[in-house]
């Protein structure tokens, strides 16, 4: 039996290093795609310019099934686009930009079998050019019961937009996230009602820890109130007692607390002297958003 040569893994459907003009146009003409299961482009110029990919399901281009449009960008330098045959016939076009090219290489393969993204070692350099995967998945896990249930998200919105996140905990610290500002407020031995913060307009701060101490110097009952303003009109967030130290003493009464759910101020962290004679030290650390 006569020694058949394997067919060609790739067909080098048309190749151009022509230079385009201002808006001139690249057109391959409609290919047959038949046989074949991917297309593999391949791109550098240096003009901005648009790859539009029409499909179609026949040899004579009246029927488009697909269309894309591909901006490319020169500061990108070589880019590869790979993508199943969709259909049984294809046309590759690409636009100039502003300006004449100096440089152009455009092709495209048709191949028999899907491109294999890069395989490294397990330390080895991860190149920012090659190829990777792209996949659309769906998260799933069990709830108390052993059902189970789709990984369902939230909306954040802050600086940086509004994203459908993870309902987890993300980042070595929670003013670490996109879009919020680290804060820290120091109190250091107020005696009298004192604006300690005002909030960026249109931010909302949360504190997810203090430290509080407050000496109470009266014979009588003190409070502290920490409340969400400018003025000690604004509501109360957090009321911390201290006892009455009696005649001739002071008491101290010291607060320290993380929050599972931050404290939200929006308009600023106000200490309210409520009752008693008190020295109000201490810290709140949070961020806005």
């Amino acid at each position: 039996m006569a020694y058949q040569p394997a067919e060609p893994a790739a067909f080098q459907a048309y190749l151009t290093t022509a230079p385009l003009g201002i808006a001139g146009v690249y057109d391959s003409g409609v290919l047959d795609l038949q046989g074949f299961t991917q297309v593999d482009t391949h791109i550098v110029s240096d003009v901005d310019g648009t790859i539009t990919v029409r499909w179609y399901s026949d040899a004579a281009g009246t029927d488009q099934v697909r269309l894309l449009t591909i901006p490319y960008s020169a500061s990108n330098g070589f880019q590869l686009f790979s993508a199943p045959a969709f259909t049984p016939f294809v046309r590759y076009e690409y636009t100039n930009g502003v300006a004449a090219q100096a440089d152009f290489f455009y092709e495209t393969k048709f191949l028999h079998t899907a491109l294999s993204p890069q395989i490294l070692g397990l330390t080895a350099f991860i190149a920012g050019g090659m190829v990777a995967q792209l996949n659309r998945s769906i998260l799933v896990g069990t709830d108390i019961g052993g059902a189970y249930n789709n990984v369902s998200t939230a909306p954040t919105t802050n600086a940086a937009g509004t994203s459908q996140n993870l309902q987890v905990v993300s980042g070595a610290r929670p003013s670490q996230l996109p879009g919020r500002t680290p804060i820290v407020i120091v109190t250091d031995a107020i005696t009298v009602p004192t604006l300690e913060y005002t909030v960026t307009a249109g931010k909302t701060l949360y504190i997810t820890d203090m430290i509080v101490t407050v000496e109470q110097s009266a014979n009588s009952l003190g409070q502290l109130l920490i409340r969400d303003g400018l003025t000690v009109a604004g509501p109360i967030v957090l009321p911390i007692f201290c006892p009455d130290p009696g005649a001739g003493s002071s008491t101290v009464t010291t607060v320290s607390h993380t929050f599972a759910e931050a404290l939200p101020f929006t308009a600023g962290v106000f200490y309210d002297e409520a009752s008693g004679t008190l020295t109000m030290s201490g810290t709140l650390i949070g961020y806005e958003e």
